[in-house]
């Protein structure tokens, strides 16, 4: 019978300071976070998504998440992507999206589609002569600065 699993190799990097960043780092904040939350694998399956045997492989260092299941994880354990994988040694709050009301989501929406109606008209005003073009930058720089 085949091994389905292949075995991973963890390899070292290197962080923006050139600290030297290996997988124990990682295998420590992961398990350490979750007995700090005091949540069960499946707890946290059910709060990311990610299947409790993928999780207890990620708790082994058997493999290393995707970095989207990364980002699930960070997210809900409460710390930065850079804090769990050891980059960083401050665990700075990662954004809670799950708490946001239906309300706030919908401004975010409706305030994101005016942004992108008023990009398109300045788009549109893009004419075929240099100071036309030189006007539209300096109203998309503008924009993009608000």
């Amino acid at each position: 019978m085949e091994n389905r699993h292949e075995k991973t190799t963890i390899e070292f990097s290197m962080n923006e300071q050139g600290k030297t960043t290996d997988i124990s780092i990682y295998l420590a904040r992961l398990n350490s976070l979750i007995r700090e939350k005091s949540l069960s694998q499946s707890e946290l399956e059910r709060i990311t998504g990610i299947r409790q045997a993928t999780i207890s492989d990620y708790t082994k260092g058997k493999s290393i998440p995707s970095a989207e299941r990364f980002f699930l994880l960070s997210s809900a354990l409460g710390v930065s992507m850079d804090y769990l994988w050891g980059v960083s040694d401050i665990p700075i709050q990662a954004t809670d999206t799950a708490n946001i009301q239906e309300s706030e989501w919908q401004q975010r929406a409706q305030t994101a589609e005016q942004k992108l109606k008023h990009l398109k008209s300045l788009l549109a005003d893009v004419g075929s002569d240099i100071e036309s073009l030189g006007g539209t930058v300096g109203k998309l720089l503008k924009f993009i600065s608000e």
